[in-house]
């Protein structure tokens, strides 16, 4: 935020305060070694105390435990504190860090390390109720003298672990309890207001009606607030909690953001018809991967386009992302959004890379790369003429470098492809390949699986049979077999492949054709 007169200045500066208080680490002197600590002679400062209230309130009123810092560096450290708190969890996990020493208020001593789970939400829960901290704090200490029992002999072994575990569920009970249908319909229109009041007014929505698990949007927001380009913004992956490492848990909750620029074509019916839709497309993707694998990716992640990783659209060659928070060109007060006690989202911004780009994020770590970007300049936009930050890659628009597979429809990347044809995840449509190799999308109705397990059995019974004929050179009574089983389970491409490919070879090409045609429709 930048002092301006349309404002009122003395406003400005506590909010300032304010959200200083809130975001910052640790709450004592130890903050101030995360950002560079500026002070302004020729407009007014902000005023911030050394150490915390909610840790050290006995010095509310102290005048020795204030801090002068200018408006910008405020700013800077608003920024650096998000990026800290993510970057160095495991540096802060490791901290002795509920306080330096024991108080009347929250008796914990600093031998207690504790786990960056209960850390965030001992801390949270100091600046906003200092009842529910009390007994978070109490939790934390029961366990300490529950640990001391055992050590010193005076439960055993069994006691211990039965005791510890029957804690550990209940609150493992409290963080993946399901959350309402109506507190989901809630939590949708909180994140709406959100990306609307910090990014920008949401043009159209894309949604992925198939996915069962969660309903999955792409917002696509065509001038954002600082209007520098547009963004596309996911709702839905935060419907369900992705699955983290333990020390991590406070932040399973995510959506994810993709910057394009002004030039970037809209509206969306023409960007359905060129190379531009790819990012949405990804973005769906990305979100059904997560749910359906059971993965956690987080600031400072990649991910890659296929193993080894091809390009999304043939006008570019990007073909990984970096995860990262969105602190380039967006508030810092954007990255994070507490709906309430149990679930906070943190906002991801996919970067695209090229294939290097991902190499040295590897070889010389994500930070590394990320610190390129910015001493270069690069945009945090999807540039499909960006140069490579690592030095190494020729950008050549309209070309790529690896081989990449797109629907021909849809333009959506296809991953996977099988010779006997594949279904387009986005479009739905079948897509095989020409007499020139080239793919070429069918609009053929897909028929939803309704086959029972024996069915699936005795279908594969036949067609193991039918193998067997045509080992002993018996083509004819193979094909009835196979025929047998294609009436059975259609859905078994290998049964419809196979006898395809026999009427092929036996001359009876239109039936071959029809036959593969009739398979197509049970791709899934």
């Amino acid at each position: 935020m930048t002092i301006n007169d349309k404002q009122n200045l003395k406003e400005q500066i506590s909010n300032l305060e304010r959200r200083f208080h809130a975001l910052r680490v640790y709450g004592d002197e130890r903050d101030f070694e995360v950002f560079e600590v500026r002070e302004s002679k020729t407009e007014k400062n902000c005023e911030v105390p050394i150490r915390a209230d909610f840790l050290y309130p006995e010095l509310k009123n102290d005048p020795q435990n204030k801090k002068l810092l200018s408006v910008e560096c405020v700013e800077n450290a608003l920024t650096e504190f998000i990026k800290y708190k993510y970057r160095n969890w495991n540096k802060v996990v490791t901290y002795d860090r509920i306080e330096d020493r024991s108080t009347e208020v929250f008796d914990i001593s600093n031998s207690c390390a504790v786990k960056l789970s209960s850390y965030v939400e001992i801390i949270n829960a100091r600046r906003a109720d200092p009842k529910k901290a009390k007994a978070i704090a109490k939790r934390i200490t029961d366990n300490i003298e529950l640990i001391k029992q055992y050590k010193y002999g005076k439960i055993t072994k069994r006691e211990y672990e039965g005791e510890m575990g029957r804690r550990n569920a209940k609150i493992e009970e409290a963080w993946t309890k399901p959350r309402s249908m109506a507190l989901l319909k809630k939590d949708n229109e909180v994140l709406l207001q959100h990306i609307e009041k910090y990014i920008g007014k949401i043009g159209k929505s894309i949604h992925d009606q198939a996915f069962e698990l969660a309903p999955l949007s792409v917002h696509v927001i065509p001038e954002t607030r600082d209007r520098k380009g547009g963004a596309l913004v996911t709702t839905g992956l935060s419907v369900l909690p992705m699955h983290p490492p333990a020390p991590m848990r406070a932040f399973n909750y995510s959506e994810l953001i993709i910057r394009f620029p002004k030039s970037w074509p809209l509206p969306l019916k023409e960007l359905k018809q060129d190379d531009f839709f790819w990012p949405i497309g990804e973005l769906l993707h990305l979100m059904r991967y997560i749910h359906e694998n059971q993965q956690w990716f987080f600031d400072m992640h990649t991910f890659g386009n296929g193993d080894p990783p091809h390009p999304y659209a043939p006008n570019t060659n990007f073909c990984g992302f970096l995860f990262t928070l969105p602190v380039l060109s967006l508030p810092s007060e954007f990255c994070e959004l507490k709906i309430d006690d149990s679930k906070t989202v943190i906002f991801l911004q996919l970067l695209p890379l090229y294939k290097e780009e991902m190499d040295f994020a590897i070889t010389d770590t994500s930070e590394a790369l990320l610190k390129k970007f910015e001493e270069q300049g690069s945009p945090d936009y999807v540039d499909v003429n960006r140069k490579s930050v690592v030095g190494s890659a020729e950008v050549i628009p309209g070309g790529s470098k690896t081989a990449g597979m797109w629907c021909p429809n849809c333009k959506s990347t296809i991953r996977n492809f099988k010779p006997e044809g594949v279904r387009c995840p986005m479009c739905k449509r079948v897509l095989v390949k020409d007499q020139n190799g080239e793919l070429m999308a069918l609009d053929i109705p897909e028929e939803k699986a309704s086959v029972s397990k024996n069915t699936e059995k005795k279908a594969e019974k036949l067609f193991f049979e039918a193998l067997g004929y045509l080992d002993r050179n018996t083509p004819e009574k193979a094909l009835e077999l196979l025929s047998e089983a294609f009436k059975l389970n259609p859905y078994d491409r290998r049964i419809w492949g196979v006898k395809s490919s026999l009427l092929f070879e036996l001359g009876r090409r239109k039936e071959a054709y029809e036959c593969g045609k009739e398979g197509l429709k049970y791709l899934q």
